[in-house]
């Protein structure tokens, strides 16, 4: 545990944490997917910024922007 910071309370009563609770979930992410035939290795193919590029080159690749709106 060589260079690991060790947080150590300031007023050391012992009782630092008084509880543990450990919850168990089917999902970290509410996704809101309830659908048992959705698959996530059904999934797209990540490509790098040339492969990108030379893709969108291609007048039949359609982009479809999914990033939500600042």
């Amino acid at each position: 545990m060589q260079g690991l910071r060790l947080n150590i309370a300031v007023d050391d009563d012992g009782k630092s944490f008084w509880v543990l609770k450990v919850k168990v979930r089917d999902k970290i992410v509410a996704d809101g997917i309830g659908d048992p035939a959705f698959d996530m290795s059904r999934k797209g193919q990540y490509v790098d910024a040339a492969t990108f590029n030379r893709l969108t080159d291609d007048p039949a690749t359609i982009v479809v922007d999914m990033r939500k709106p600042l």
